[in-house]
């Protein structure tokens, strides 16, 4: 039997850190996020917590559509100057991305 992975706001500032797959798959999951006008003008629109913030959603929307076009392996599909910023971004979101988690482990 597999141990449970408790995902905190630091555990997922970690593997944001050291691991390009979880940058992806967490770039994506928060762009889901946004609202359909929010990902096609690249904006933040709606205030209601969830997604990109308004300083973040122009770069981190256009890294997503990179991401999701790319045909590269899962963990490759940035280029090493996106995934940089991603990384750095991407940390303020943790507690979006913990609450993400343990929603979808089952466990409230």
């Amino acid at each position: 039997m597999q141990a449970t992975v408790e995902w905190t706001e630091d555990r997922i500032r970690e593997k944001l850190a050291t691991n390009a797959v979880m940058v992806e798959r967490s770039l994506l999951y928060l762009f889901s996020l946004q609202e359909p006008d929010e990902r096609e003008g690249h904006v933040t629109v709606a205030q209601n917590g969830v997604g990109f913030n308004r300083v973040d959603a122009a770069f981190l929307t256009s890294v997503a559509k990179y991401v999701r076009r790319s045909t590269r392996a899962e963990g490759e599909r940035m280029t090493p100057k996106q995934l940089f910023h991603a990384r750095k971004s991407l940390r303020k979101y943790a507690r979006q991305l913990a609450r993400h988690a343990v929603a979808a482990s089952g466990r409230h």
